[in-house]
């Protein structure tokens, strides 16, 4: 696999989802602390600055999986049965809720589908995206 793992930053409140922003910063889900945070990063950076809050989150969600797709960042909520749609400044501008007891954790994009997979409901559930 190559070089062993280094540990880049020190994150409390159960980091939970990343992904890059097309800005190139780091964007990481904290579950417990209910927000999004957000690292500069740069390549070969070996330890990231303190973290800017991108965004609050509701305390009904809990961050899990995150996905950049199109114009937007596409947050499973997990505990709030709903997956949470931001634009790339931090605003939340939609939210789709996926049914009671679901538990939204992780989700992709392929083949103009959004994929979903549902901790508490066991299963995988796909819609077309971009949602008409």
């Amino acid at each position: 696999l190559g070089d062993e793992p280094v540990e880049i930053a020190r994150v409390e409140g159960f980091p939970n989802g990343l992904t890059f922003l097309p800005d190139g910063s780091l964007l990481v889900g904290l579950t417990e602390d209910k927000a999004l945070l957000r690292f500069e990063w740069t390549d070969g950076t070996e330890q990231l600055q303190q973290p800017q809050l991108w965004a609050e989150l509701d305390p009904s969600i809990g961050a899990d999986g995150i996905i950049v797709v199109d114009d937007k960042l596409v947050v499973a909520g997990s505990v709030s049965d709903s997956l949470h749609i931001f634009d790339m400044s931090g605003v939340l501008v939609d939210e789709w809720y996926i049914g009671h007891d679901s538990d939204p954790t992780n989700l992709c994009v392929a083949y103009g589908r959004l994929w979903v997979t549902c901790g508490y409901g066991e299963s995988l559930i796909s819609t077309e995206w971009p949602a008409a």
